[in-house]
């Protein structure tokens, strides 16, 4: 069924005239139809339309939403359907979106196989939410495809869990070509303080990162309740907790490299150089970055570099580029 038709238009003419005579609304309707005999029961169909004016660009824009139930088949059905259907030479299908809300955005709907629309249907459906993309070669030579996914809640261990599903499952490219990825736990709220871990990647991420995260959480936990017990008094020393910790990968081409931001309460800049080397052999914070790098170093992904930075003097780990 049609959920609505928006008109956006510049005031100019009476609205009732306007409307009556708009060539985007007019060709929207056809769209709209051919959209609705693909999507069938599977969904429903809503139209963007902004109608020619002075300075302003005409669009007529077609966005699929699948309703709450709908399984990996019938998605893969319409997302293969789509480039096959008639919209008119000036409306055309943009977007599917599923309940999570996941969705995926393209202008162009060709040249995909059953099989990476499967691939892509699977993504669609997981419980943690992606928006995918789908490259403009004019705008974009470097990639095909970008999924980026962002967990904004749970603790540490389920945003571990969170980029875990996102990630898992075999590469996307012998399907669907170049990927760039941008996965990432980032809570707006957290107890006691908010940490971050993400992946920033021109591949599909290994699922080794995701068990590497996981050898993190008992770490990063431990200095949650340390950072908890440990209160901020004004005053640099040694004993400062750790006031939270975030956690990128970056892997490009053949490098992967992590880097562990872990900012310490109380130390300024000014304590840092006067005290490096107190702090980076004897602090509380250097016994933690040395447990962060063993675990990373000891994990299944295959690092290249790993970089613990308390503040920008105070550096472990691999000397930073």
């Amino acid at each position: 069924m049609i959920r609505g038709v928006v008109i956006a238009a510049v005031v100019g003419l009476a609205v009732v005239v306007f409307r009556a005579c708009a060539p985007m609304t007019v060709a929207s309707w056809s769209a709209v139809s051919a959209a609705e005999a693909l999507v069938g029961d599977r969904g429903e169909v809503d139209a963007y339309i902004v109608e020619p004016n002075i300075n302003v660009m005409p669009r007529c824009e077609v966005r699929l939403q699948m309703r709450e139930n709908v399984t990996a088949d019938e998605l893969v059905e319409v997302l293969s359907g789509i480039d096959g259907t008639d919209t008119g030479s000036t409306c055309s299908i943009v977007s599917v979106r599923t309940e999570h809300p996941t969705s995926l955005e393209a202008d162009d709907w060709s040249g995909v196989s059953d099989e990476g629309w499967a691939l892509l249907a699977d993504r669609m459906l997981r419980s943690e939410w992606v928006s995918i993309y789908r490259a403009d070669e004019q705008s974009d030579a470097a990639r095909d495809w970008k999924i980026v996914g962002v967990k904004l809640d749970g603790d540490t261990a389920q945003g571990a869990a969170g980029i875990r599903e996102i990630i898992s499952g075999g590469p996307l490219e012998p399907e669907l070509g170049r990927t760039e990825w941008d996965v990432h736990w980032n809570p707006s709220r957290a107890d006691p303080v908010p940490h971050e871990m993400g992946i920033i990647s021109d591949v599909t991420p290994p699922i080794a990162v995701a068990d590497m995260f996981d050898d993190l959480v008992p770490i990063i936990e431990r200095i949650s309740a340390d950072t908890a017990a440990h209160q901020q008094d004004g005053v640099a020393d040694i004993g400062d907790a750790v006031y939270n910790v975030q956690v990128w990968v970056n892997i490009a081409g053949d490098s992967t490299r992590v880097s562990i931001a872990m900012p310490v309460r109380d130390w300024g800049n000014d304590d840092m150089i006067e005290h490096e080397a107190e702090f980076l052999a004897d602090s509380r914070a250097a016994g933690y970055a040395a447990d962060l790098i063993a675990a990373v170093r000891g994990s299944a992904l295959e690092v290249d570099a790993v970089t613990v930075i308390g503040s920008d003097y105070l550096v472990w780990g691999d000397a930073r580029e």
